[in-house]
């Protein structure tokens, strides 16, 4: 059978663990062992929460496919074309209205796509999804009360590091040029300037914020404020 096949990555994570050599390779040997021949790939560079039906590359090889210039679409396995159950059965239903295939190397998800209308093949692809959504929100969970727990703690739990650190290895480290407009901020303040003064003070000595742009009175207020509140608690 002539197959095209999709690849799909998205993260950086993704290049480096199932990357386009990755699912070339198993899509090749699964051609191999079959007697299929790959006409073509379409590779699309997209997160798998975009319904495939929305994807430029995804839609043009299906329309290939119904238009007889293959047999059907393969896929390293399933979770490349998506994660999302419902997009999946409309998808599948879309591609037999045609007479074309959706095919997996992964041998246990073919078996699940050789009857795609088989109600029972149905339900246990449907169980499928549902405990894979299952796993995928308990691992959210534990990453945010484990993000929760280090921030209670005094850690840092990822995202925007505060003016005047940096995130590295996991942890909260001083950057230098950023604690030096923050000891120039206490300067002031301590000296009697508002904040509206010390604001003009640091943007006429271009000692600009993490962006490059000049300070606003609110900002350098709620740093002034935060920076109160650490010496409060740590005496």
């Amino acid at each position: 059978m002539k197959v095209i096949a999709y690849i799909r990555t998205s993260t950086k994570d993704q290049l480096a663990a199932y990357g386009p050599e990755r699912q070339r390779e198993a899509i090749t040997a699964w051609a191999g062992a079959g007697r299929h021949r790959v006409i073509d790939e379409v590779i699309e560079d997209i997160s798998g929460t975009v319904a495939p039906c929305n994807r430029r590359g995804w839609r043009g090889l299906v329309d290939r496919c119904c238009a007889g210039e293959a047999g059907g679409a393969v896929v390293a396995d399933l979770s490349r074309l998506t994660r999302d159950q419902v997009h999946l059965e409309l998808e599948i239903e879309r591609m037999t209205d045609c007479a074309v295939r959706l095919c997996s190397v992964n041998g246990e998800e073919q078996s699940l796509l050789d009857d795609p209308d088989d109600p029972q093949r149905k339900l246990i692809r449907t169980i499928i999804a549902a405990i894979n959504a299952y796993d995928r929100s308990m691992i959210v969970l534990r990453m945010q009360a484990g993000r929760r727990i280090k921030k209670t703690s005094g850690g840092y739990a990822g995202g925007q590091p505060p003016f005047g650190y940096a995130g590295r290895d996991g942890e909260l480290v001083p950057d230098e040029r950023e604690q030096a407009v923050l000891d120039r901020m206490r300067q002031l303040r301590d000296g009697g300037m508002t904040a509206v003064a010390i604001a003009d003070v640091l943007n006429d000595a271009e000692l600009f914020n993490r962006k490059g742009g000049a300070w606003s009175s609110t900002t350098v207020a709620r740093l002034l404020r935060r920076e109160q509140a650490q010496v409060g608690q740590n005496t």
